[in-house]
């Protein structure tokens, strides 16, 4: 049972850290808009925090959400990005990568 219950929990891990990857994306915004607006949020944010007191989950990751959320961007899994869109994992685990359309 216990080597079953290890399996289990190993198994959801895999999927969480594969499938669940989130990215910021708003339809009609290329991919360099929503990097230029990502980086923007997050030069707006270190005017507030210290980067010595940082936590995973904390201020700057509701900082950034707001942000994003008031520039109209979604937080979607790749799973729910269209097909032809460019997209880049985020750099950490808990952190959003990004999506756009290609510029032609």
């Amino acid at each position: 049972m216990k080597g079953f219950l290890t399996f289990v929990v190993l198994a959801a891990l895999i999927y969480c850290l594969t499938g669940c990857t989130q990215y910021w994306y708003q339809e009609g915004k290329t991919y360099r808009e929503c990097a230029d607006d990502l980086s923007e949020c997050r030069e707006e944010m270190l005017k507030y925090v210290d980067l010595k007191t940082i936590k995973i989950g904390g201020y700057d990751t509701r900082f950034i959400e707001e942000c994003m959320t008031e520039k109209g961007y979604k937080s979607v899994t790749e799973n729910d990005l269209p097909l032809r869109v460019k997209r880049k994992d985020p750099p950490k685990w808990y952190m959003h990568g990004v999506a756009g359309t290609i510029e032609e």
